[in-house]
């Protein structure tokens, strides 16, 4: 127990909280509330898989460099055996518009170190070498061609589905009673919700991602993927409701409640859709209360 301690807080004091702000806002907020016994963990993962996430979606370079690069961070995440050489990021973190991406990728080998002294390795591995995989099958996939509906499921599971089993997976270790339902139930929902957060994103980003020559869903389905992505959201919903932990369940659920609402402004917007810090922030406090008491009716959004 003392050495998990050890190895918790080792990975706690290398975390750089100003940057995990950085280079996410809403998800921060649900970071800095979950329990302190698997806080450093999800983090740890988080920073990984964002750093991952950078590489696969620069818009410059040549295409086979970033897929060398995400391959040798795959291989070195993967095997606590390989070091992580600096060198494979140099140029892709000099190349960075936002400070913050760069300063990720700067540190990616003192991440991938960190790595090394978690007692949870095995279950970040996992989940990392599932995103990884469906980064490196969305740049090999066909370029201005939309996805066909299982190459689409494929690449939201490997990249946000595994995210949900997880998150299932390491608070069942690491938090007593941690849900009213079977780990089985649990993950099952968890792999729903983080198919549908992607789905979110894709939804919310298909112009901007269609001039890169990612095309994940043709006109004709936006209807139905968007549908799809709402009920994924009330799985969410479902899930959080049977985490018994308070504060634990809210951190789960703003995600949802986020993704509903960028769902509302997809179907009533045109053009690119944000939303504000101060709408974030009004998220935040209206519905501390219903989240709290595990009282989903009374939340915004849950109808559409």
């Amino acid at each position: 127990m003392k050495d998990r301690k050890r190895e918790a807080d080792y990975t706690f004091r290398r975390i750089n909280w100003s940057l995990v702000r950085s280079v996410s806002r809403s998800l921060y907020l649900s970071l800095r509330l979950l329990p302190r016994s698997v806080r450093p963990q999800i983090t740890l993962a988080y920073l990984l898989a964002r750093a991952s996430d950078t590489i696969a979606d620069a818009s410059f370079g040549e295409e086979a460099d970033r897929l060398e690069a995400l391959r040798h961070l795959r291989k070195s995440a993967s095997d606590p055996m390989e070091k992580c050489d600096p060198r494979m990021y140099l140029d892709l973190a000099r190349s960075q518009e936002y400070p913050a991406e760069r300063q990720l990728l700067e540190q990616l080998p003192a991440l991938v170190e960190c790595l090394r002294n978690q007692v949870d390795a095995d279950i970040i591995r996992e989940v990392l070498d599932s995103i990884m995989e469906g980064q490196i099958f969305d740049l090999e996939g066909p370029h201005f061609e939309p996805f066909t509906r299982e190459q689409l499921d494929r690449y939201t599971s490997s990249v946000a589905g595994c995210v949900g089993k997880f998150w299932t997976r390491i608070c069942c270790r690491r938090i007593p009673q941690f849900t009213s339902l079977s780990v089985e139930h649990m993950e099952e929902l968890g792999v729903l919700y983080g198919k549908g957060l992607q789905l979110v994103n894709i939804l919310r980003d298909r112009d901007e991602d269609a001039t890169l020559g990612r095309v994940y869903i043709c006109a004709n389905d936006v209807k139905e993927r968007f549908w799809e992505a709402w009920m994924a959201m009330q799985s969410g919903i479902k899930y959080g409701r049977a985490i018994s932990h308070p504060l634990l369940r809210y951190a789960t659920l703003l995600p949802a409640l986020i993704g509903m609402r960028t769902l509302e402004l997809v179907r009533s917007c045109s053009g690119k859709v944000k939303i504000s810090r101060r709408e974030v922030r009004h998220i935040l406090i209206t519905t501390l209360p219903a989240l709290w008491r595990a009282e989903p009716r009374c939340l915004p959004f849950t109808e559409i």
